[in-house]
């Protein structure tokens, strides 16, 4: 065996471990005859979130732009993949699974859980857990090793809104609240750019290079006293934390609800978002015992208040 505490000695076999696993699982192609990989990826991506634009299912797969066209083409025209026109703003197509396509997502998944269960029945308990913790651990350090460059922030460009909605709810599938009466559904996730054109809004992302990692804005805090705004969408994909993007974002939403008027700030979060609250109350946020107007989010646990005056 490889010293595990030589780098470059272990190279070779982890990349041989990737290949061999890929070619064992195959867990997207084979069993399904005419969906190939990528096509089952498109159709899972679909399944967790419903519907997708097609910017957005392209950040989901990491694809080019003319290669989701063409790739959507296809899935349209075998009928498993259906669109229309966003009600909103008819410059959008919103994507979703036909009839067809949620069949095949059935079988692709039964396949594939059966694959993984014979796996792991053959493994103890403590196995089993030993080879999550080392997927999530070696997965974490693949995208925490793509992402390199000066972390900054800057102001939201009409550009970023597919970005910024992945990073929304990739972030809320990560703590299990992709439900109702959370941030996850809320119609302005995929147009951030234009909701924080409104007065008194702003909206700012995070990047790492030349990637956008995360965001964070303030607007009036809807029925909610004309003095006081609300910190909203603050959220950072896994890999971009630790590098201080959270407090450059928390710090640029502040200065811009001064400059726009406001004497408080107020934001509701969850419990097990424990990073996000130690941040908020190291700035100055201090929990209430109630929710203070109507965010939309009535499943929202935790409850902060900030006074912007100095």
């Amino acid at each position: 065996m490889p010293d595990s505490n030589d780098v470059e000695s272990i190279i070779p076999a982890i990349r041989q471990a990737s290949r061999e696993l890929v070619r064992e699982l195959d867990l997207l192609d084979a069993p399904h005859g005419e969906c190939t990989m990528a096509d089952c990826h498109a159709l899972i991506e679909l399944g967790r979130h419903g519907v997708l634009t097609s910017a957005q299912l392209g950040r989901h797969l990491r694809l080019e732009k003319s290669t989701i066209s063409r790739k959507l083409a296809r899935l349209e025209d075998r009928g498993l993949v259906k669109s229309r026109r966003d009600r909103n703003d008819g410059r959008y197509k919103r994507l979703g699974l036909a009839g067809p396509g949620r069949t095949q997502l059935k079988r692709i998944n039964k396949a594939s859980d059966r694959r993984v269960s014979d796996a792991l029945a053959l493994l103890t308990p403590a196995e089993r857990e030993k080879v999550l913790e080392g997927f999530q651990l070696y997965v974490d350090a693949l995208a925490r090793s793509g992402l390199r460059g000066a972390a900054r922030t800057r102001r939201m460009r009409r550009s970023d809104n597919a970005d910024i909605a992945f990073i929304v709810r990739t972030v809320m599938m990560e703590f299990d609240l992709a439900q109702k009466g959370f941030a996850y559904f809320d119609s302005e996730v995929d147009r951030m750019y234009e909701h924080s054109r409104a007065p008194r809004s702003a909206y700012f992302v995070a990047t790492i290079g030349d990637r956008i990692v995360g965001g964070a804005g303030i607007a009036p805090l809807n029925a909610g006293p004309d003095d006081t705004c609300e910190l909203q969408k603050m959220y950072l994909l896994p890999a971009a934390r630790g590098r201080g993007l959270g407090k450059q974002l928390l710090e640029r939403c502040l200065k811009a609800a001064r400059a726009a008027g406001f004497r408080q700030c107020y934001l509701e979060t969850m419990p097990q978002l424990t990073t996000a609250r130690a941040l908020y109350e190291r700035a100055g946020f201090e929990a209430i015992p109630e929710r203070l107007g109507n965010t939309g989010h009535p499943n929202c646990q935790n409850h902060y208040l900030m006074s912007l005056e100095s």
